[in-house]
């Protein structure tokens, strides 16, 4: 993993503004301007395990809601999270550490269960926000009322007050009806060693659309490196984001900035820059990188090889079949410089 100085991030700037087309910077202008002065609230997505199965009503509604969704199990992905950090401890500072990114918390649950809706992980989800932000809102939301009002096909969005059963003292109503005993144990074994250690950062994780297919690898190493990984594909979801906003790219980039914006550093991953910045799927990440440039500027920016992440395909030669691959495995554990960015500052220098 390579921290890139203040002219590599210029290089890599310029490498991806000449990839956009004069309507998307235009659009890129108006987001930033919108996200300036009108920043879209991001609300945390707490809800039961048993209700997985409904993590898409939560994150289509949220963004129709014009939220954008923090969802624990988009972000994370349960399996690799747990594999990654063996611990129900070690999950639950990185679901904190979402948390406390957000400007709301919203509790997904059945009407006919609200009164037993907190389980012990949603329950210290709620006391955390409600100790750090008592200013701010904690919605209670009805799944059931939402899946009879929600067209998929069509988004025809639902307001808050038709969904909402409870926000604020109501919720507070219900923490204080949890079991003493319960809320002290949940303190001492997780919040308070929460408060003492050190917090787990948010990283954001870029890359090229064709590599989303590698993002459990990615996501483990920074649990490896004790990250929280965001990524805009996991946590939006891409056709999720285009259903929700009605295709408007101005919308999409303000859910995929706000997510950015949770983030204190950027990670890269491919090969090299230049790998990552062309052929198939490099558009996507050529915006995201002029976001990052232009609204996280000064925050840390790092690359990191697929061969670091362990990969397969480019960290196992034996993963080949043919000598193509093969190529392809070398490619990547040589670390190439990125020739694009090379010939760029070959330029400057003339």
């Amino acid at each position: 993993m390579i921290l890139l100085d203040n002219s590599a991030c210029d290089l890599l700037k310029d490498a991806s503004l000449d990839i956009l087309s004069p309507e998307l910077l235009h659009i890129l202008d108006v987001v930033l301007n919108a996200c300036y002065h009108n920043r879209r609230l991001k609300s945390y997505s707490c809800f039961d395990g048993d209700n997985l199965y409904e993590i898409e009503t939560m994150r289509i509604a949220t963004q129709g809601l014009r939220f954008t969704p923090i969802n624990p199990e988009c972000v994370l992905g349960y399996y690799v999270s747990v594999q990654a950090l063996y611990t129900k401890h070690e999950v639950m500072k990185c679901c904190l550490a979402l948390v406390e990114s957000c400007d709301e918390l919203w509790i997904f649950a059945r009407n006919s269960r609200v009164h037993r809706l907190l389980t012990e992980g949603m329950l210290a989800e709620v006391m955390l926000f409600r100790e750090h932000y008592p200013e701010r809102h904690v919605r209670v939301l009805d799944l059931e009322a939402l899946r009879q009002r929600l067209d998929y096909a069509r988004l025809v969005t639902v307001d808050l007050i038709d969904i909402e059963i409870g926000a604020d003292s109501y919720v507070d109503e219900i923490i204080a009806g949890s079991p003493a005993s319960q809320r002290q144990e949940i303190n001492e074994a997780l919040l308070a060693p929460y408060r003492r250690e050190a917090k787990y950062p948010l990283v954001y994780m870029a890359m090229a659309s064709r590599d989303i297919k590698y993002l459990d690898w990615a996501r483990a190493f920074a649990f490896k490196h004790r990250r929280v990984p965001v990524n805009r594909h996991a946590v939006l979801g891409s056709l999720l984001l285009r259903v929700a906003h009605n295709n408007s790219p101005s919308d999409m980039l303000q859910d995929v900035l706000n997510v950015m914006d949770t983030a204190s550093e950027l990670w890269i991953f491919g090969a090299d820059a230049q790998r990552s910045l062309t052929g198939e799927g490099c558009l996507d990440l050529a915006l995201e990188l002029q976001l990052w440039f232009r609204y996280c500027r000064g925050r840390p920016v790092r690359l990191v090889n697929w061969c670091e992440t362990q990969v397969p395909k480019y960290s196992d030669a034996g993963w080949a079949l043919t000598s193509k691959e093969r190529l392809e495995v070398e490619v990547h554990q040589s670390g190439h410089t990125d020739a694009h960015v090379q010939k760029k500052e070959g330029r400057r220098n003339t």
